[in-house]
């Protein structure tokens, strides 16, 4: 008998497997979750300078509750000299985060408010897409050639992140 759930008799045919608990998160609240429950914060598509504030965020929050802070996962979109194809791949996932609370003030910071703007005013996400400059995929991913990349991937670890997966990646 719980809060939310109640079960009379009911029995899984195996045992409970464990396993970690991941939480994305992004804003206070949802950190604040990850500091208390979570094996492991995710942060999706986000800046370096992002990170670090997350990080220091995920560390405040841990240290109020008792808690070690967990480490940080950063999802980034990715790829080693990119064609015209890829670029507008890469811009593809960026579209439905323009508006998204959070997202719309860290895409402000990295210099794109116009785009922000036009994504809060209903811009449809074709407009979106073909506004989306090269910049953009590259400030929150690693993007260019292998120096390129190699660069950012350090400049996403000294910001915080204990681990850089691309985007959607186990």
């Amino acid at each position: 008998a719980g809060d939310h759930v109640r079960t009379r008799g009911f029995r899984t045919r195996t045992g409970a497997t464990g396993g970690a608990l991941t939480v994305a998160a992004f804003g206070r609240r949802a950190v604040g979750v990850a500091a208390r429950h979570a094996d492991r914060m995710v942060a999706n598509l986000v800046t370096p300078a992002a990170v670090k504030e997350l990080k220091a965020q995920l560390a405040e929050a841990a240290a109020g509750v008792g808690r070690v802070s967990p480490p940080l996962a950063v999802w980034v979109v990715a790829a080693v000299d990119p064609d015209a194809s890829a670029r507008q791949q890469l811009a593809r996932a960026i579209v439905p985060y323009l508006s998204a609370r959070g997202y719309d003030d860290m895409f402000r910071r990295a210099g794109f408010g116009e785009l922000v703007d036009a994504a809060q005013a209903g811009a449809p996400p074709p407009v979106l897409l073909a506004g989306i400059p090269d910049g953009l995929p590259e400030a929150v991913g690693l993007i260019g050639d292998t120096e390129r990349v190699r660069a950012r991937i350090d400049e996403f670890m000294a910001a915080g992140a204990d681990e850089l997966r691309p985007r959607g990646g186990p």
